[in-house]
């Protein structure tokens, strides 16, 4: 019993010092560039990675009209990204997806059709 107590009464005082160290560090600011460093860290880790994602998805189901926006300019100025996605919704193989000749050849046959689109709807009218 003597034991016991003894482990008690030492768990106690260090569990003490744990909790006074905590407070000072707590205290004392953190550097903006220690900061960014161990953000980076952890977003490198899996946990940091299943944050991303959570955090892109929880931005898209609570921003619907600005994704439509966004959707909508990217459509419209013909980006990058936007024709990657439609060359990859066609099942073109990654290698020419990331090619950047490729997205260029790819967005001036857009626009021609777009063009031809046009110029046949003023014929017709």
């Amino acid at each position: 019993m003597k034991e016991y107590k003894r482990l008690y009464r030492l768990n106690s005082e260090n569990r003490e010092k744990i909790n006074k160290a905590e407070r000072e560090r707590l205290k004392k600011p953190v550097s903006a560039r220690k900061r960014k460093e161990s953000r980076s860290k952890y977003l490198q880790t899996e946990k940091g990675m299943a944050t991303i994602v959570r955090n892109r998805l929880n931005w898209y189901e609570n921003n619907p009209q600005k994704r439509i926006r966004y959707y909508r300019l990217g459509s419209q100025s013909l980006s990058d990204w936007y024709i990657r996605q439609l060359l990859l919704n066609q099942d073109y193989p990654k290698e020419l997806v990331n090619n950047e000749d490729f997205i260029e050849v790819k967005r001036l046959i857009i626009k021609t059709k777009r063009l031809c689109k046009t110029l046949v709807n003023c014929e017709q009218v």
